[in-house]
């Protein structure tokens, strides 16, 4: 199974509950291989090929918790492009500009 290595950065916990449920969230994205953190940074491994709902759910975990989202655009598919893309939405000028 092909894994990309994300690496997230500079990640803001309002409180310990609110990072207990960052982490509970990983968990429930089945693309999320591993999680480990080295040094200052969470390096997430993740599925290449991932369903729409895992790539929405990671979408939305960095934009709740504001990570970098650059390196998300090396999911988009032919298959997803036409939503992932759209220029409307919400993540598009954070993943895409």
């Amino acid at each position: 199974m092909n894994t990309i290595t994300l690496i997230c950065k500079d990640i803001f916990f309002y409180s310990n509950l609110d990072e207990a449920v960052f982490f509970e969230w990983i968990k429930k994205i089945p693309s999320i291989q591993d999680c480990k953190g080295v040094a200052d940074e969470l390096h997430l491994d993740v599925q290449v090929a991932m369903s729409d709902d895992a790539l929405r759910n990671l979408i939305a975990l960095f934009a709740r918790y504001v990570i970098e989202m650059n390196d998300l655009k090396q999911f988009v598919t032919d298959e997803n492009k036409q939503w992932f893309q759209n220029e409307q939405a919400y993540w598009y000028s954070n993943i895409f500009q």
